[in-house]
């Protein structure tokens, strides 16, 4: 077992427990699913999947991740309900996820 491996078991037992991305406690939150679904220059693959996903969920959050293409505004257009978090700039793929898990509010969180 390697220091680096022990030492993050030993920090792992010694967090407190029950924190949220931030480091604040985890809210409460209600029963359901949230989806979020990072995206970037995404438009036409989320035409064709939202239709499927969107009546079936509690919740679906798209992180528009410093697209040109306009997602933005036709999300805003064509799925009101879906509930868009904005970046101007390109985030990583871990960045995008835990911005749209950090906005849900449902118990449960997939991610597509």
């Amino acid at each position: 077992m390697t220091f680096d491996y022990a030492a993050g078991i030993v920090a792992g037992y010694l967090r407190p427990k029950r924190r949220g991305l931030s480091g604040s406690p985890v809210r409460a939150t209600q029963p359901g699913i949230s989806v979020v679904i990072p995206s970037r220059n995404g438009k036409e693959l989320l035409a064709a999947q939202l239709g499927s996903i969107v009546p079936h969920v509690t919740e679906t959050i798209v992180v528009d991740n410093g697209s040109d293409d306009g997602t933005a505004a036709w999300l805003a257009r064509e799925w009101p309900a879906v509930r868009v978090d904005l970046s101007a700039s390109p985030l990583s793929f871990a960045h995008a996820v835990n911005s749209g898990i950090a906005r849900s509010r449902f118990s449960h969180i997939c991610l597509l």
